[in-house]
């Protein structure tokens, strides 16, 4: 049995990444917007569907993690660098709460005290 396919896209600018990812397929693979930081951004309501696009450092690692560990096999699209800042900064940005962030933060600072 072959594995289902979620498309994702990096884009970025000289200063950072994101990685787009549908709004289906975040919940998809077990994701709420408050597993987030507040470093990603989601392109919408007036786009449809909605897209996130998950910051490089973290989210887009829960993101691919979450997604391997729920079987699915990711599809990464031709990459899409810009000059200058990259229109996703304009965009919204989502109001996180790190959950995901926290805790492995959390769980990291435990096993140095250990």
């Amino acid at each position: 049995m072959s594995k289902q396919v979620l498309s994702v896209q990096w884009q970025g600018d000289a200063g950072h990444s994101w990685l787009g990812v549908l709004g289906n397929d975040l919940a998809v693979v077990g994701l709420r917007e408050k597993d987030l930081s507040r470093y990603s951004y989601y392109s919408g309501p007036s786009i449809a569907p909605t897209v996130y696009w998950l910051e490089e450092d973290s989210d887009a690692g829960f993101f691919i993690d979450y997604a391997n560990k729920a079987g699915y096999e990711l599809h990464f699209l031709p990459s899409r660098e810009t000059e200058g800042d990259h229109p996703i900064r304009g965009f919204n940005r989502l109001r996180g709460e790190s959950l995901l962030f926290n805790a492995r933060h959390e769980a990291a600072k435990k096993a140095r005290a250990a």
